[in-house]
């Protein structure tokens, strides 16, 4: 017990270093390894019974004009998601060279369980800086949903059948 308090407590130090205090996040949730397990339900891998998907979508849409006008671009919202986890996804992608190929740049990603959401972004031309980062989980935060940093999700998930709680919440099964 006394190590999983030490590297929450680790943990802790890492998010206060990406975001700056956590202190001044007076509207948003960060959530905790404990909240992650508290919202697993693994007798269903993709939603946990009751979840229901259309005002999950409607609230994941009431913050996509509030995200344009901060990252000042067109932001796309994805619900195509099957066979996965999360169930919803708010994206700005770069062109790398044109053509086919799209790179998120800065996405929000929206798990079916406990209200998460992730910030992540993959591109090869605009990597998303930290306090970026930070701004966007501070938007979206506002709007109810519980932030799960990324450096979180890649603990080791402590049920069967995935590697890490990114797999779990926020991936495709």
């Amino acid at each position: 017990m006394r190590a999983k308090r030490l590297v929450l407590k680790a943990h802790r130090r890492r998010l206060n270093d990406e975001l700056g205090s956590l202190d001044h996040f007076d509207t948003v949730k960060v959530a905790t390894l404990q909240d992650l397990v508290a919202a697993d339900d693994p007798a269903n891998l993709e939603f946990p019974t009751g979840f229901d998907y259309d005002t999950s979508v409607e609230s994941v849409r009431s913050v996509q004009l509030p995200l344009e006008s901060l990252l000042g671009e067109k932001v796309q919202l994805d619900t195509a998601m099957q066979d996965s986890s999360h169930f919803a996804e708010l994206v700005v992608y770069d062109r790398p060279g044109g053509g086919n190929r799209y790179e998120a740049y800065v996405a929000v990603r929206f798990s079916a369980f406990g209200h998460f959401f992730t910030v992540w972004g993959l591109s090869s031309l605009r990597p998303l800086p930290d306090e970026l980062r930070a701004r966007v989980a501070e938007l979206v935060g506002s709007f109810g949903f519980v932030y799960a940093p990324t450096e979180l999700l890649a603990q080791p998930y402590t049920g069967k059948f995935f590697r890490d709680w990114w797999l779990r919440y926020f991936d495709f099964i």
